[in-house]
């Protein structure tokens, strides 16, 4: 055999003999371990083994960080639920986008401007606080008459301010107290305003016609004619007398003045008084809904040898004062 045949071999043997050295030594350790404090011991003082007359102190587990008591998920071996994001519900605004359960307080009206005027045409300004909807869609001012709802016009809006007009083509007949309200954009109302608003009708004032007397009587004369040229007036009379004397009381009747219509003003002028005695109208009241007056005459046509022939005429108007637009009948 070579000397490299030799070296070889004298290598082989000497990784043997260390292979099953470390063998024995791990077996070794395995069946006889030793305790970790002993070991903190060994390597503070240089010894092996335990300290004699000590026990090794009981090993602490490691902390363990269990879900809070109200998730209950990872006991059924489920992974932890994630609440979605809110959503915008109507009667939440922007701000409570962030804040879970937040909603706007309903619109509250705390007062309306003094040139405020619910008038046909007119302009009305409230102011408060919630006015605005949060979802963009513009709201509303509305008020009541009698059973009907009506809205205004030409309608804007700010979170603490709104203002509208009352339609140009709309009146109603009673100048009364309503009710007046907002309704913002998302569908909630405010309560009606307090004090409550008056409603004040536009008016206007026309002259009765012959055609709007319901009833009269004009007799008494020889000859009797009432409105047979009146011209510009409501009443046109005239009692002629041929010979002696007459005397009559004519009456002159308008009924049920409708919606709001009353009686405002009369005018009496005697236009052909000829040996007349004519008293002025009686019975004509201001704001009633209805016309009802009379008229005293009498005149004197002489005897049959030597007449007069006697002649009064006169008229009257008749103003009554409602609300415009609205017919009276």
């Amino acid at each position: 055999m070579t000397k490299h045949g030799e070296l070889q071999e004298s290598i082989a043997e000497t990784q043997a003999a260390t292979g099953f050295a470390i063998v024995l030594l791990l077996a070794t350790l395995a069946l006889c371990p030793v305790p970790l404090a002993a070991q903190q011991t060994s390597l503070a003082t240089g010894q092996s083994g335990n300290v004699q007359g000590q026990a090794p102190p009981p090993k602490k587990a490691p902390p363990v960080t269990l879900p809070p008591v109200e998730d209950q998920s990872w006991q059924n071996g489920k992974t932890k639920s994630v609440a979605p994001p809110p959503q915008i519900k109507p009667g939440t605004n922007n701000v409570c986008f962030f804040v879970p359960g937040c909603e706007v307080p309903e619109p509250e009206i705390t007062g309306v401007f003094p040139f405020s005027n619910l008038t046909p045409g007119g302009y009305v300004l409230i102011y408060g606080k919630h006015f605005m909807s949060p979802n963009g869609r513009p709201g509303q001012l509305k008020f009541n008459t009698g059973s009907v709802v009506r809205d205004l016009v030409d309608v804007q809006f700010t979170d603490t301010w709104a203002s509208g007009r009352v339609p140009d083509n709309f009146n109603w007949q009673y100048r009364a107290p309503v009710d007046f309200w907002l309704v913002r954009g998302d569908g909630f109302n405010s309560k009606p305003l307090e004090p409550r608003p008056q409603f004040n009708p536009e008016y206007e004032i026309r002259m009765l016609t012959w055609q709007d007397i319901s009833d009269h009587t004009c007799t008494g004369g020889d000859f009797n004619d009432c409105n047979s040229s009146g011209g510009d007036a409501t009443i046109y009379a005239e009692h002629r007398t041929f010979w002696g004397q007459d005397a009559g009381t004519d009456n002159f009747q308008v009924r049920g003045l409708k919606n709001g219509w009353r009686t405002f003003d009369m005018e009496f002028v005697r236009t052909y008084p000829l040996h007349p005695n004519v008293q002025p109208p009686s019975g004509f009241l201001v704001d009633r809904d209805f016309v009802n007056i009379q008229v005293h005459w009498e005149q004197d046509g002489g005897d049959y040898f030597m007449p007069m022939a006697a002649r009064l005429s006169y008229e009257i108007k008749i103003w009554v004062r409602g609300p415009k637009g609205l017919p009276w009948k």
